[in-house]
């Protein structure tokens, strides 16, 4: 398997191939991105790693969800993704942690406020009415502010369509695992009128029969379970609106709603534990061309989501463990944005300012109930938010220069948050574009993360220190990153790219343990424990290399290649320790066990492994296309508990081995308005453990059918 990617990455590397309706000719750098610049560019043009995944694409290429179609592409590594339906899937972009890559749905930002990071669980994400999906790799925090380090992914709602009323049915049976089941339908409307009005209507259900979605090592005197998790999703979304060459206006509803049986951990198998999330998202939306160079746009969405934990083991198999434990999660986030773009042959100038809110309130609940002995306890934070108002220019300047043409993207982006106050960041972005077929760029651009509100206000408080969890002098999270890329486009039918990137992030928030600064560190006891917190400590450091490669040999076959090569470490500082926060005591990281009475550096960051994907794609004949995929993972560091780092234990480290996935797809157009799809996954029946003690899909298949009207 070794050999084999090292051989997919001799070839060049690649995002996934958008193919025509009836060639596998490629197009890639001939499409056009918004977000990169919040103008139109053709990504040859765009001086950034941008990648666009259109409503085509998404139909004809084998995705299952959405963070299946981007785990296809450079940059990314999604865990959670090839475990059972209904996991935990946290995105990692470029090496950034999974709270450092911004999500948005029509420029709204989606995210969870009522976790400890606020970070999204992308298995909410479905492909549900997406028009487009844009992938802008790198710091983007000068046009889209916090979160915005590892990069931006931008999903496109759909809009008008043919005149007239259309619409598409599809549903789809599939397995991943013995007595493993996925059942998904599918059903879109849509009406489009000649004045310019629509509206659209989207219903997705799914319900799955899922793996154990831990691996169980349990001794043999205790219950060994070997439940499967189950999981069932639906989501409803409408959206009307208004589109002419004046105006487009718009206002959309989308209701998700999940319920997963999960377990409580690696390893760690439990038959009483269900979640159940709901959110709402609403977005509306506006703009006015006062001419072919001027227009005014506003956006605006709101988002409220509940997540409910529940866990009732005082039954496991028959034996009681006593305890009863429940939590309640809601967050609430405001988005509202004003945009204003001009431009003429040489200049293109987008400025704006908005406000960001968001809110959070939370209540856990904890019982123990023996024959002998009861006790419970509850946990609040009643509805607290912060305030981020904001406002940028960014500006792209073009000259004729030589033989070709030289592009400067400049900007800067003001932020007042309204517990750490004001902060301020840049982008700098020159590049070249020799002819039509070769750019060269570079960039260098900062970055923030705020700190969440749990981080902020969590109201836990050690009755010894009298510290509390939450830190309101917490910091934002600091980047600066710089990036070199090349992009070529000999042909129409060939387009490569390479770039290099390296991000470094200060103040990074880490979440740690206090012990008594009497007790020397190797005497430390449970009797010295002096509370947890957050603090702003240490530096990430990440680097790496991308190479993308699309050719259309003819109209029959194509082939797709992407690598992204990976490294990182984490650097200590003991003096940047805040002391009136901790007063004076020992310091220890949860995430890794060290004590910081010295400085340090880590080698090596968790889940950050190198990736490459390779696509062939075959039309034998027009009606049918067929893929094969092959997918690599390198080896890379993951955590599980160790309790012999301090007291109360602490993340150890272990290495997962790389692995290979082969799939092989098919989409048969029937008839002019059915087509049938077959997917083959994990056609060599692959054993490898995405996760430490979490079970992976084997082999399996998938049939679909889908009919347009």
């Amino acid at each position: 398997m070794k050999k084999t990617f090292f051989l997919a990455t001799a070839v060049i590397i690649s995002s996934q191939l958008h193919s025509q309706e009836d060639s596998t000719q490629s197009k890639t750098l001939e499409q056009v991105t918004v977000t990169s610049s919040r103008s139109e560019k053709k990504l040859l043009d765009a001086a950034r790693s941008v990648t666009v995944f259109t409503a085509n694409d998404i139909k004809k290429l084998p995705y299952q969800n959405l963070a299946d179609l981007l785990s296809r592409s450079e940059g990314f590594y999604i865990p959670g993704t090839l475990q059972t339906p209904g996991s935990l899937q946290t995105i990692g972009l470029r090496g950034a942690s999974s709270n450092q890559t911004l999500v948005m749905i029509d420029g709204i930002k989606v995210s969870d406020p009522s976790s400890p990071d606020n970070v999204l669980d992308f298995s909410e994400i479905s492909l549900v009415n997406v028009e487009r999906i844009e992938i802008v790799r790198g710091s983007h925090s000068t046009l889209y502010g916090s979160s915005a380090i590892g990069g931006v992914i931008n999903i496109i709602t759909k809009q008008n369509g043919k005149e007239g009323v259309n619409g598409n049915l599809s549903s789809r049976i599939g397995t991943f695992g013995n007595k493993t089941s996925d059942f998904t339908n599918h059903a879109f409307l849509n009406y489009t009128g000649k004045s310019g009005f629509y509206a659209n209507a989207e219903v997705l259900d799914t319900r799955v029969r899922g793996l154990n979605a831990t691996i169980d090592t349990l001794s043999p005197s205790k219950p060994k379970l070997n439940e499967r998790d189950n999981f069932w999703k639906s989501d409803i979304v409408g959206k009307a609106g208004f589109r002419n060459n004046k105006v487009d206006a718009y206002v959309s509803y989308k209701n998700v709603y999940q319920k997963a049986d999960i377990d409580d951990g690696p390893y760690q198998d439990d038959d009483q534990r269900t979640i159940r999330f709901k959110r709402d998202l609403i977005t509306y939306g506006g703009q006015y061309n006062f001419n072919s160079n001027t227009s005014l746009k506003y956006i605006g969405g709101y988002t409220n989501m509940l997540r409910k934990d529940r866990k009732d083991s005082t039954k496991i198999g028959g034996v009681s463990d006593y305890t009863f434990t429940s939590g309640k999660y809601s967050g609430r986030n405001w988005n509202n944005e004003l945009q204003f773009n001009w431009k003429n042959d040489s200049w293109n100038i987008v400025s704006g300012a908005g406000l960001v809110k968001e809110r959070m309130t939370l209540e856990t609940f904890f019982a123990y109930n023996s024959p002998f002995y009861s006790f419970s306890q509850t946990s609040k934070i009643d509805s607290v938010s912060t305030n981020t108002t904001f406002a940028y220019a960014h500006a792209d300047w073009k000259q004729k220069a030589g033989n070709g043409t030289f592009n400067l993207a400049f900007g800067g982006r003001y932020n007042h948050h309204n517990r750490f106050g004001n902060y301020v960041t840049f982008e700098l972005n020159p590049s070249y574009k020799f002819s039509d077929k070769v750019l060269v760029y570079a960039a260098l651009t900062s970055g923030f993360n705020a700190p969440s509100l749990y981080q902020l206000y969590s109201p836990n408080k050690d009755f010894t220190s009298g510290i509390t969890r939450g830190n309101e002098n917490l910091k934002p999270e600091k980047s600066l990153s710089a990036e070199i890329g090349v992009k070529l486009a000999p042909t129409k039918n060939i387009s490569a790219t390479i770039s290099g990137f390296r991000t470094q992030v200060k103040d990074a928030i880490e979440y740690v343990y206090l012990w008594n600064g009497q007790t020397p560190v190797n005497n430390l006891s449970y009797s010295d424990a002096y509370g947890d917190t957050y603090l702003n400590i240490g530096k990430t450091i990440v680097y790496g290399a991308e190479l993308t490669f699309n050719a259309s040999i003819s109209k029959q076959f194509a082939v797709s290649v992407n690598a992204t090569i990976l490294d990182g470490k984490l650097k200590y500082n003991n003096n940047d320790i805040d002391k009136n926060k901790t007063q004076n005591n020992h310091v220890q990281l949860y995430s890794n066990g060290l004590f910081l009475d010295r400085s340090a550096t880590v080698q090596k960051l968790v889940r950050r492994p190198s990736t490459a994907n390779l696509s062939l794609i075959y039309k034998p004949v027009k009606q049918l296309r067929i893929i094969a995929d092959y997918r690599f993972v390198g080896s890379r560091q993951d955590v599980y508990y160790n309790d012999a780092l301090g007291p109360y234990g602490a993340l150890g480290r272990n290495k997962l081995s790389s692995y290979s996935l082969v799939n092989l797809s098919a989409n048969y157009q029937a008839l002019k308005n059915l087509s049938l799809q077959l997917q083959l996954n994990n056609l060599l029946d692959e054993s490898y453990m995405e996760l430490a003690g979490y079970t992976t899909r084997r082999r399996g298949f998938v049939l679909g059918a889908n009919f347009s009207f």
